[in-house]
């Protein structure tokens, strides 16, 4: 299946604070390599514009560009993506600079390790069986101990998306995959649920997907997810989460 004529964008401006180190985690070395690079290679053929957000200022830009591959680093296009404006916030800032004519286009966190190459391919033709009509389309798997947990109703709609308070845990529950196919269209609500985040005078509304999946379905707007048997993705919030990448 060919994604050729589809955008990604990969948001690596986060602050890595529950990470504890300085270096943006897509740019943290698994098993010798760059995180991003093992990414990048995974999807640099796939995409025909892939666009990354990161923190501004010329030292970060400097730091992503000495450690992107030289064999990517032509194909991928470096934004600044806003401070404290959350996830959400960078695929905004990402959002920006999409050229590609589809309706639809992929997110994939920056700190995301792919075990199944399909999965892009695979979320391309579930999108495409339902003729692209929905706002979200989100590959799920059922887990324990999700840290977010996705709640379906009886047509198999993303009925509410819930996530952990004081970092406890749900006990079981379909959680994302960190791999999400959005509609153009998810900008206006994006902006929508920014005006609803918590802002001050001194820092921008932080901009949440998940925020922003619960408003759309306040809104009766679709998003369906993609169940899956098995992981097709690895993220890692801590230094612990790198153990059973490493051994992949």
């Amino acid at each position: 299946m060919n994604q050729s004529s589809y955008s990604i964008i990969i948001p690596c401006a986060g602050k890595s604070s529950r990470f504890n180190s300085l270096m943006p985690k897509p740019l943290t070395t698994i098993n010798g390599e760059v995180s991003l690079n093992i990414l990048l290679s995974i999807i640099i053929d796939s995409f025909d514009q892939i666009i990354i957000p990161i923190s501004p200022g010329s030292d970060m830009f400097e730091m992503f560009e000495g450690l992107i591959d030289k064999r990517f680093i032509g194909k991928v296009q470096l934004v600044a993506s806003t401070p404290g404006r959350g996830d959400g916030g960078a695929i905004l800032d990402g959002m920006e600079f999409l050229k590609a004519k589809e309706d639809h286009f992929f997110v994939c966190w920056g700190d995301t390790y792919i075990i199944n190459n399909y999965i892009f391919s695979d979320l391309l033709k579930f999108a495409q069986s339902d003729n692209f009509s929905s706002f979200a389309y989100i590959p799920l798997v059922y887990l324990n101990n999700p840290y977010v947990k996705y709640i379906l109703d009886e047509k198999n709609c993303i009925l509410d998306a819930q996530q952990s308070i004081d970092g406890h845990a749900f006990e079981s529950g379909f959680a994302d995959q960190s791999i999400f196919m959005l509609s153009k269209n998810i900008e206006q609500f994006l902006r929508q649920a920014s005006l609803k985040a918590p802002s001050s005078a001194t820092q921008s509304p932080e901009i949440s997907l998940l925020r922003s999946f619960r408003f759309m379905v306040s809104k009766n707007l679709t998003l369906k997810p993609m169940i899956r048997e098995s992981k097709d993705s690895l993220a890692f919030n801590t230094i612990e989460d790198l153990a059973p990448i490493k051994k992949l």
